[in-house]
């Protein structure tokens, strides 16, 4: 990125805050050394923030190589990755999967898989969303096309020789009397579980009126014991913060807090700016002579500052590397892609720690999905894993690992590596 974009990036004043050694996903945060709050521009060469410098965190791009003879996968708009590296993404022909070959060791993509009989293209398509059972026999897809909301699965068989099964469109998906827009999202409300026998999930949708609607599983949506095939219910929707207007894309997570409370937290693009809602989950209570509704009070909203706008899908991860702190990813409209946290000892604070400059021919990114938080235990290293569609191509990016050498620039050059067609697209550095 050039110095003609500096002008384009507002004042930005990060919020400051007392907390001691904690790291920001590797990126280590310094005490605060006074009252007084840091203000400075982020231009296209250097991120402030807090006391901290950030160098452009600058990627590269491998070369494409694609096997011969096999075809590309067709441009892709909209998609969504799960944490098994499968890929589902609206073409010009319309839906279709693809995945990472794990049990192979090259760990080539295989060949796309059209979903039948579905007009839903890349023309139409403003949204994806995955959710993939613990097990991987079951994954559900939920798409937002032309105002409604679609929703596919599709189930494992038993017999390891059967041919793969295809996606099969859901007669009666939720929200299916809303009209709705955007990006849709799914988390699991892991604090609702039903304990082994599966567990309950939100899902969050951007009304096409405005705001955001919500609704959850009210039971397990597969047992353990049943391969997956047991279909939702769902609770009835609440429609929330109205008042931010038109919701463009949501991501969510959700965090435990005390009492055994779990909040959703939901980060949203109104017009190029980033909002965050959140709110406790209810539990419904049925009595003998009474019911009490529940669902997701998602009362409290707050604008993140950023500099400039930002545009496509942002994308959130929650795990327990460090219980409660969130990641997003969204992308900036000017190139690149922000990186911004949320710890625990703050939690009504977003600090942005990074800033990923795309190289400059390449147009700015579109979808983003965490795919994978590469850990082996709590006290080893890891990785961040992402994806984005740029200029119709799927790219995989990962940071250094976040052991002490690489702090506090994990994404420093760092390569992107696109995803073109079957075979092995890249190879692991």
């Amino acid at each position: 990125m050039d110095s003609s974009t500096t002008s384009s990036d507002e004042s930005f004043s990060p919020s400051l805050t007392s907390y001691e050694n904690e790291t920001l996903r590797g990126a280590m945060v310094p005490s605060r050394s006074g009252s007084s709050t840091l203000v400075g521009p982020i231009g296209s060469s250097l991120v402030q923030q807090l006391a901290v410098d950030l160098p452009p965190c600058s990627v590269l791009v491998t070369p494409r190589d694609v096997c011969p003879g096999l075809p590309r996968y067709p441009a892709i708009g909209q998609f969504a990755m799960t944490a098994s590296e499968e890929v589902v993404a609206a073409g010009p022909d319309g839906l279709f999967s693809f995945k990472r070959v794990n049990e192979h060791p090259s760990r080539p993509w295989s060949k796309p898989r059209p979903f039948p009989g579905t007009p839903l293209d890349n023309s139409s398509v403003s949204g994806i969303a995955l959710r993939e059972s613990k097990s991987g026999g079951r994954l559900d897809v939920f798409c937002v096309a032309d105002g409604k909301l679609h929703t596919f699965s599709r189930t494992k068989e038993k017999d390891a020789k059967a041919p793969p099964p295809s996606f099969v469109a859901d007669s009666s998906p939720p929200l299916a009397t809303y009209r709705v827009s955007g990006t849709p999202s799914i988390t699991t409300i892991k604090e609702a579980s039903y304990g082994s026998f599966g567990e309950r999930y939100g899902l969050v949708v951007p009304s096409r009126s405005g705001g955001l609607l919500h609704t959850s599983t009210t039971g397990p949506s597969s047992y353990w014991f049943s391969s997956g095939q047991t279909n939702a219910e769902w609770e009835p929707v609440n429609h929330v913060a109205k008042h931010l207007g038109i919701i463009s894309a949501a991501t969510t997570a959700t965090l435990k807090r005390g009492n055994l409370q779990v909040d959703i937290v939901a980060v949203c693009i109104v017009q190029g700016r980033l909002h965050s809602v959140e709110g406790p989950f209810i539990e419904p209570k049925s009595g003998i002579f009474s019911f009490t509704p529940g669902g997701w009070k998602g009362e409290k909203t707050d604008r993140i500052p950023h500099p400039g706008e930002v545009t496509g899908s942002p994308a959130l991860l929650q795990e327990k590397l460090q219980e409660g702190q969130l990641d997003l990813l969204v992308p900036s409209a000017a190139g690149g892609i922000f990186h911004f946290v949320r710890i625990p000892s703050s939690p009504d604070e977003w600090h942005m720690i990074g800033r990923i400059d795309t190289p400059s021919y390449l147009p700015p990114a579109g979808s983003l999905d965490f795919f994978h938080l590469k850990l082996k235990n709590y006290f080893e290293d890891s990785k961040l894993r992402a994806a984005a569609e740029i200029g119709g191509r799927l790219y995989t990016i990962e940071t250094l690992t976040l052991s002490s050498y690489s702090r506090p620039w994990p994404w420093r050059w760092r390569y992107l590596h696109p995803v073109i067609g079957p075979g092995p697209s890249h190879k692991e550095i």
